[in-house]
């Protein structure tokens, strides 16, 4: 008696297999994106997170990045091979803030930042003496003195009843990813807006000479300044009647 023999199930080999990684860049600016993916039994089934996937991908989208698996089978083998997809988009940036504040007046510095990777975000206050200081780092869940508003946009509240808090705010956004040669690259953005902190204007001494004059003699009337914004403009009146006039305002 000769027993049978079941032949063994030939393996499936890859003839086309997709790359461990694929980058598409800048996705609102760049084509629709095909992986290819053949085998010794044909074309292979794309999976992502267990569902059909079909190519080409007319308008990829950042949520479009993740693992895909190119799968194939027939009655006595099946092969799999998964690919990394990652598709890029531009960073943007935004900011909103005040010209000016007084110290009655609450503000705050906003930014609003896009982008894929997701990026992160640093404000940054440049005082009137050209020295930068960190206010906040806006980095996802990692966040330090900054406040998130909604979606992407993030805020610092200004200190409006400190002269010192004028200046140029910056928001500078950031972020890195890979190559499909493996190679990093980082890309960043910025925007800034000026601030300034006004007291209010205070006429703090009057200085006149007390006494009667004679007629023909010179009197000297001194009228200080502070707070405001320059340029000033300073009226001296007697009664109703305006007897002087002085501005600063070269315009």
């Amino acid at each position: 008696m000769t027993a049978s023999v079941t032949p063994a199930a030939a393996k499936i080999e890859f003839t086309t297999a997709p790359a461990d990684y694929y980058l598409h860049e800048d996705s609102v600016t760049q084509g629709a994106i095909s992986l290819t993916c053949i085998t010794s039994l044909g074309k292979g089934n794309w999976l992502k997170n267990g569902a059909s996937v079909k190519f080409p991908i007319d308008k990829p989208k950042p949520s479009d990045s993740g693992v895909y698996q190119c799968y194939v089978r027939d009655s006595d083998s099946w092969a799999m091979k998964s690919t990394h997809l990652l598709v890029t988009q531009k960073l943007s940036v935004s900011v909103t803030a005040p010209t000016e504040l007084d110290a009655s007046t609450k503000g705050t510095f906003s930014c609003t930042i896009g982008g894929y990777p997701a990026p992160d975000a640093t404000i940054i206050k440049t005082d009137l003496n050209n020295e930068n200081s960190t206010l906040a780092v806006c980095a996802g869940d990692k966040t330090t003195n900054c406040i998130k508003q909604s979606g992407s946009t993030y805020t610092v509240e200004i200190d409006h009843s400190n002269l010192e808090s004028s200046g140029i705010y910056t928001c500078k956004v950031h972020h890195k990813y890979r190559l499909a040669d493996g190679s990093a690259v980082e890309k960043s953005d910025k925007k800034s807006a000026p601030i300034a902190i006004v007291s209010p204007v205070d006429v703090y001494s009057l200085t006149t000479k007390t006494g009667d004059l004679q007629f023909g003699t010179e009197a000297t009337f001194t009228c200080n300044v502070r707070g405001g914004r320059a340029p000033y403009k300073v009226e001296m009146k007697f009664g109703d009647t305006v007897v002087y006039v002085f501005s600063n305002n070269e315009k």
